[in-house]
């Protein structure tokens, strides 16, 4: 609907602001929730990464902290 008041009918920013934030606002919120599950994928990964190296080195059950 907004590419078609664009396009179509030629209206301005004034026009299809808020449509506009509404889209950037999604965009937003789907970007923040796309990135904190990335950095928990990661973070993830490192705690598995060093685990496995406390269970190579035989330190599992140690005290040392992970």
């Amino acid at each position: 609907m907004l590419a078609q008041a664009i396009l179509y009918r030629g209206a301005g920013f004034a026009t299809v602001w808020p449509q506009f934030l509404a889209i950037a606002f999604v965009g937003a919120a789907l970007f923040g929730f796309a990135l904190a599950h990335f950095r928990r994928t990661l973070n993830t990964s490192r705690l598995e990464k060093r685990q496995d190296a406390f269970r190579c080195a035989g330190l599992a059950g140690s005290a040392w902290p992970l």
